[in-house]
């Protein structure tokens, strides 16, 4: 498996700081009082404020909720011809750019939201690391090691669906991906996205 992240916004590409319409909500458990980031639906009102450099990728970097991989309708066709598995695709989302202080529409290209059902999870023994104060009701723990980024990650495949993209079971803010998947990004020189090592999956970026 590869971790498969967004770029960061550039200079060159495109990049949205906002999406009206679909806002995040702060959940609380009951139990333990761990507070969680919630994304709302998005709505037939979201839109999607575009910003940064001239070029729009194919994926969008979306500074918010980690719940959100937008991407543009030519990543959805390579997708379906090829049979990815592991998502399903929720809604277009229309974009406009703030013009001198006025919103327009923008056209050149249309982002869906990708919502990533695969799952898979970490070899815990193989990683050296303990999941402590498991909460019963919502699920949260704490790492017996909370950097994980001193570690090379290492999946624990009798976990994974088989499912060509993912996100991690204990990380669900991190999506990973099959052989497949990269060498379909490689191919059609899709933009935007950035590939890594299953082993550096938590490095610094």
């Amino acid at each position: 498996m590869y971790n498969l992240f967004v770029t960061r916004p550039s200079r060159s590409y495109c990049y949205a700081w906002t999406m009206h319409g679909a806002q995040h909500e702060i959940g609380e458990c009951a139990e333990c009082g761990r507070k969680t980031l919630v994304a709302s639906n998005i709505n037939e009102d979201s839109f999607l404020v575009i910003e940064g450099g001239k070029k729009l990728p194919d994926f969008l970097e979306f500074c918010g909720v980690g719940a959100y991989l937008l991407v543009s309708s030519t990543v959805v066709d390579v997708f379906t011809e090829n049979n990815i598995s592991g998502y399903f695709v929720e809604k277009t989302i229309p974009l406009f750019t703030d013009v001198k202080g006025q919103m327009l529409k923008v056209d050149d290209i249309q982002y869906y939201s990708l919502k990533v059902t695969g799952t898979v999870d970490f070899d815990l023994k193989a990683m050296h690391l303990k999941k402590k104060h498991i909460c019963k009701s919502c699920g949260h723990f704490d790492w017996s090691i909370q950097r994980l980024s001193i570690v090379d990650t290492k999946f624990d495949m009798d976990t994974w669906d088989q499912s060509d993209i993912c996100r991690i079971s204990s990380s669900p803010g991190h999506i990973v991906c099959s052989d497949k998947v990269v060498e379909l990004i490689n191919q059609r020189k899709l933009t935007g996205v950035q590939i890594q090592e299953e082993k550096d999956a938590f490095r610094i970026r």
